[in-house]
Parts: C-alpha cells; structure tokens; sequence
C-alpha cells in the first residue's frame, strides 16, 4: 500500500480506491488503531451510461470533492484513559507521575477539552492506496 494524500480528495488516484486509517497515539506511547473508511471509487470514464463516462464523477472531481466517513473513537479513548491510568499506576516516583498527569500525551478522562486537546496531539490519518 502507498500513502498517497493528506486531506483524502477523493478521487486522488484518478478514481482508483484508497483506505483511510486513523490512529490514535504517538511513538514510543501505545498507539491505537481507531479504524478505517474504504473509498468506493472507479475511474470517471469508466463509469457511467454514455460513451463519456460518469458525468456526476467527473464534476466531483471539478469540485475537489473529499472522502468523508465516520469512526466512532469512544473506546478506543477509553483504552487509551485505562492504559494510561495503569501507567501511572506503576509510575514510582511521584514527581514522575504529577508531570505526566499534565502532560498532553496522557488522557485521564473524557471531558471535552481534555479529549480536544489530546486528539491535537495524537490523532493521524494515513491514506493508503489498495
């Protein structure tokens, strides 16, 4: 697989399918594969009912038109708020503990700011093509 763009325009291969994969945390911390939306696409001049093709497709790529999906993240930031906590847990030095609570890496709980200001640190989409 290639990565090939980051925002996903959806017809970024000419029409050929792409997976968007979205993960959740940053190296050397777990990271969490969220889940993936696939693009159903065909090439525009292979489509549709007349000898020149999709005529829908050829004007959404006129349009720059973007994939969109949707994945739901709530577990997998609960995974990331256990895992977290379990960390902590074993954390000897309390110093060592309090800096982390603070840090933006480590999400404690799921507060809307707290999980906005996680996800601007440890969310990534990879476009790969199939």
């Amino acid at each position: 697989m290639n990565r090939i763009c980051n925002p996903p325009v959806r017809f970024a291969l000419g029409g050929a399918p792409f997976s968007i994969h979205v993960i959740i945390g940053k190296e050397p911390e777990p990271e969490y594969h969220a889940g993936s939306v696939y693009n159903f696409c065909t090439p525009p001049n292979t489509a549709g009912s007349s000898n020149d093709g999709c005529q829908n497709c050829k004007q959404q790529i006129a349009d720059g038109a973007l994939q969109k999906g949707q994945l739901p993240i709530t577990n997998v930031l609960l995974a990331v708020i256990r895992d977290n906590a379990d960390r902590l847990g074993r954390e000897r030095e309390r110093e060592n503990a309090i800096r982390r609570l603070s840090d933006p890496k480590y999400l404690k709980k799921l507060k809307q700011e707290d999980v906005v200001n996680y996800l601007k640190h440890n969310i990534r989409v990879e476009v790969y093509g199939v």
